[in-house]
C-alpha cells in the first residue's frame, strides 16, 4: 500500500504552487500583455480598472503564495539545523550499539548452547542500554525527515523488541530451536541496522540504503561472532527470512 501525504503542509504548499503559479502567468499574460494589442493606453487602462477586484484578489493570492513558500523554505532549514544538533551525539550512541549487540550475541549464544546441551543453566550477564540511547533517538526522530524518522523509529522498535526477548533466554533458555533462529537472525537485522545509520550520523550521507540480503545478514553475523556450522539450521532460516523480505519489496513496489 502506499503512504498518502495528503495531510501534510508539505503536499498543500506544493499543491498550491502547482496550481497558482500557472495561473498567475495565465492571468499575467491576459491582462498585462494581451491588451496591448486590442488598444492603447486608454484601452488598458480602462481594461485594468474594470478588473480591479480581480486585480486585487490575485495580488492577495500571489502575496499568500510568496508567504507560504518563505514559511515553508524557514521551517525546512531550522528542521535541518535542529536535526544536525540533535545527531551530533549519534556517533558515540551507535558505536555504544555496537558493543551492546557484542554483549548481546555472547549472551545469546550462551543460552543457546545451554539449551542445546541440556546444561544446567548457569547465571547469563544481560547486557542493558541506557535511557540516553532512546532519548538520543527520539529527537534525532523528532527532527529528521520522514524517511529517516521512519527508519529510526525502526531501529528503535527493534532493539526494545531485542532487549526483552534476550532477557526473557537469559533466564529461562527455550527448547525450541527455531526461535534462537530468529533472535539470531533478529539481532544480525539490527547490526545491519545500526551499522547503515553512521553515515547519516556522520553527516556523509542524507539518505539511508536498507539493504537486507543474506550477504549483509552473514556479514553481520561473522562480526558478532556467530557462524552457521555452530548454529543448527540457521542458514536455512536466514535464506527463508531474506527471500520473504524480498518478495514483501517486490510486492510493495507492485503495489
Amino acid at each position: 500500500m502506499y503512504r498518502f501525504g495528503l495531510f501534510k503542509p508539505k503536499f498543500y504548499v506544493g499543491l498550491l504552487n502547482y496550481v497558482g503559479v500557472p495561473s498567475i502567468i495565465i492571468y499575467f499574460v491576459f491582462m498585462c500583455v494581451m491588451p496591448w494589442f486590442y488598444g492603447d493606453w486608454d484601452y488598458v487602462h480602462g481594461v485594468w480598472l474594470d478588473w480591479q477586484t480581480l486585480n486585487t484578489g490575485v495580488l492577495a493570492f500571489l502575496s499568500s503564495i510568496t508567504a507560504f513558500n518563505i514559511s515553508s523554505v524557514a521551517v525546512e532549514k531550522q528542521r535541518q539545523r535542529d536535526f544536525v544538533a540533535s545527531r551530533a551525539l549519534l556517533p558515540q550512541k551507535l558505536d555504544d550499539l555496537c558493543q551492546y549487540l557484542s554483549e548481546s550475541a555472547t549472551s545469546l549464544q550462551g543460552a543457546y548452547y545451554h539449551s542445546k546441551n541440556r546444561s544446567k543453566m548457569s547465571e547469563i550477564k544481560v547486557p542493558k542500554l541506557s535511557d540516553a540511547h532512546f532519548e538520543t533517538f527520539q529527537e534525532c526522530i523528532r527532527h529528521a525527515t520522514p524517511e529517516v524518522g521512519d527508519y529510526l523509529a525502526k531501529v528503535l522498535n527493534m532493539l526494545q523488541v531485542h532487549g526483552a526477548r534476550l532477557e526473557s533466554v537469559c533466564k529461562k533458555p527455550q527448547t525450541n530451536r527455531r526461535y534462537y533462529n530468529t533472535l539470531f537472525f533478529g539481532l544480525a537485522e539490527l547490526k545491519v541496522s545500526v551499522d547503515d545509520l553512521f553515515p547519516l550520523a556522520r553527516g556523509e550521507e542524507d539518505n539511508i540504503s536498507g539493504k537486507v540480503d543474506k550477504e549483509s545478514i552473514t556479514r553481520a553475523l561473522h562480526l558478532l561472532g556467530i557462524y552457521y556450522e555452530n548454529t543448527e539450521n540457521l542458514e536455512s532460516y536466514v535464506n527463508e527470512q531474506v527471500g520473504k523480505i524480498s518478495h514483501n519489496k517486490a510486492f510493495k513496489s507492485d503495489s
